[in-house]
């Protein structure tokens, strides 16, 4: 079978973590994102194969961010084979207490950096 690279962006918890350790038992390369560096940075540790593995840490809705995942997934492991758009956010509130603010987190890190980031993959 054919070393994927394999991007994860929110991977240093939940479903992202678990996907990207189980991208690496499979003997996959790996590029984590997250936009706190300090659970980036425990996760990375933690997952351990650093042979396979690469962090880049950065919010998501910034477009600079999903570039510097694929040129480091390139520069790293020499491809890009798949995308996996984890990150995201979810407050449950009641629709008249959403204000503008918590709008704009929600649609720039769950649209806008789902968008720009498999842009850049597919580039």
């Amino acid at each position: 079978m054919k070393t994927l690279t394999v991007i994860i962006t929110g991977a240093s918890t939940g479903i992202g973590r678990a996907i990207a350790a189980l991208f690496l038992e499979q003997g996959h390369n790996v590029v984590i994102n997250a936009a706190h560096e300090n659970n980036l940075i425990t996760a990375f540790n933690e997952l351990g194969l650093h042979h396979q593995l690469a962090m880049v840490a950065g919010d998501i809705s910034n477009i600079s961010t999903g570039k510097l995942l694929v040129e480091t997934a390139v520069a790293r492991f020499g491809a890009v084979d798949v995308l996996v758009n984890n990150a995201g956010i979810f407050e449950a509130k009641p629709f008249l207490e959403v204000d503008e603010a918590y709008l704009d987190r929600f649609l720039n890190i769950n649209l806008k950096g789902t968008f720009f980031t498999t842009q850049a993959a597919i580039t």
